[in-house]
This record gives structure tokens, sequence and C-alpha cells, in this order.
């Protein structure tokens, strides 16, 4: 502990009589401390030497068909490539940084045009490629929203805004610090995504199992995702370009 001298004792009792109280930590800055302990939760400074990766998973949408994915993306350029297929239909999409795609069923590649398409892939590579955990990288502004609770859990929850696309809500777990539940709004879309078990690679911590819930107007549907495999490993810059 420090010790002051009489001087400076005299001096601080001065300003204490006429300078207002300070109030406790903004909103922005309680949403910066909380993305820390979800950095540090998740590996911490290993996770600032990762590049790439590449995962696949098994899938089931709506309860009923199965299907299978395969992914790969950059966490510097927040660059990535899905690959799906359900029920015998392969469909593919992606976004390299500047340009969104994608590649339906008849083997087309479409190339995204719209203001809206842009963004809506641009918060699906920032989602992808865990973008939060770089703001500097990619920026974004962090609000804490206070505990809340969802489904009988109570969150962390702190409100996401990435430049240049949608807000998003990260809800994160007391305890652990970790994200278990988001939730957001991917242009005429809602969703929520729920984590319901978490794996460690390399010292990194990622999502192995999750439910996301889809409404689109009328209209709800739910995927249910299990990790097969991921690795840090390097990706062929032509797996994160749209195809020719």
């Amino acid at each position: 502990m420090l010790k002051w001298s009489g001087a400076l004792a005299a001096l601080a009792l001065m300003a204490c009589a006429t300078t207002p109280a300070t109030s406790g930590p903004t909103p922005a800055e309680q949403g910066a401390r909380l993305m820390a302990q979800m950095k540090a939760a998740s590996g911490g400074a290993k996770l600032d030497a990762l590049t790439t990766y590449h995962g696949t998973g098994a899938a089931l949408r709506d309860g009923r068909i199965d299907g299978a994915s395969e992914d790969w993306g950059d966490f510097r350029t927040m660059a990535f490539t899905t690959v799906e297929t359900f029920g015998g239909v392969t469909t593919s999409g992606g976004f390299d940084g500047k340009t969104a795609w994608g590649r339906g069923p008849d083997g087309v590649v479409r190339i995204a045009s719209t203001p809206e398409a842009i963004a809506g892939a641009k918060l699906n590579a920032y989602l992808n490629t865990q973008a939060y955990f770089w703001p500097d990288r990619h920026p974004a502004t962090f609000e804490y929203k206070g505990r809340q609770e969802a489904d009988g859990k109570t969150y962390d929850v702190v409100a996401v805004t990435p430049e240049g696309t949608y807000p998003i809500t990260l809800w994160l777990d007391p305890g652990t610090h970790l994200l278990t539940r988001l939730t957001g709004t991917n242009g005429r879309s809602t969703f929520t995504g729920v984590i319901n078990a978490h794996r460690v690679v390399d010292g990194i911590t990622i999502m192995e199992s999750g439910l996301q819930t889809m409404v689109a107007g009328p209209e709800t549907h739910t995927e249910s995702f299990t990790r097969r495999a991921f690795s840090f490993e390097p990706v062929p810059p032509e797996k994160l370009a749209p195809p020719r």
C-alpha cells in the first residue's frame, strides 16, 4: 500500500470536497471488460496466434433432415466458405472480405450485389470467424446490457455492433465467461443460437454442439449441429475465394 505525504493527503481531501464522486464503469467499459474475460476463458493470447481453420460437422434440419457441412475460414480477414449437404442436395456460400457469393443446387454461382445481402454475408463471416475477439482488427462497439434470463438461465448480456453489418447480442455464462447463447437479426430474419457444449482444441475453446433457430416471416426453421473434426490448419487461398 502506498503511503501519501501529509501535503498530498490534504490536497486529496480538498479535491474530494469540491469534485463530484465519479460514477461506476460505463456500459461500454463493462462490455469491453466482459469481452476480455470471454477471450481469456476461450484461449487468451493463444487466440492471437491463429490464422485459419478447417472443420466438418453433422447437422439436423427441422428435426428430420440429416445433413453435413464443411467450412474453412480466416481469422485475419473474416473470409469463409461453407459447403452444406441436406437430403442429398449440396449448396455452398462464402465471403472473401469483399465479395459475398452462393452456389445453389444447380451449380450456378451467384454474386451478392445488394447492400442487404453483403451485410448479411459479413455478419455470417463475423460470427464464423469469431471476429469479436479482435475489435482492433475488426471494429465493433460493445455495450453491457446487464444480467438477463432466458430459458431458465442467467447470462451477462453484451450488445455487439460490428462495422458494416447488423448488430448481435452475445449471452455469456457468468461463471465460465464463455459464449453460450447469441441472438440477432440478419436482414429479414431473426435468429437465436444456443451452444450446448464446448470442447478444447490446441488450447482454444470451440463450440462442440449447438442449436440455431431462424424465424423469417411466418416460417421457423431449426438446425442442430455437432462438430466432427476441427483444426487450425493452413487453408489454400482458393478455398476462400468465389468459385470460377
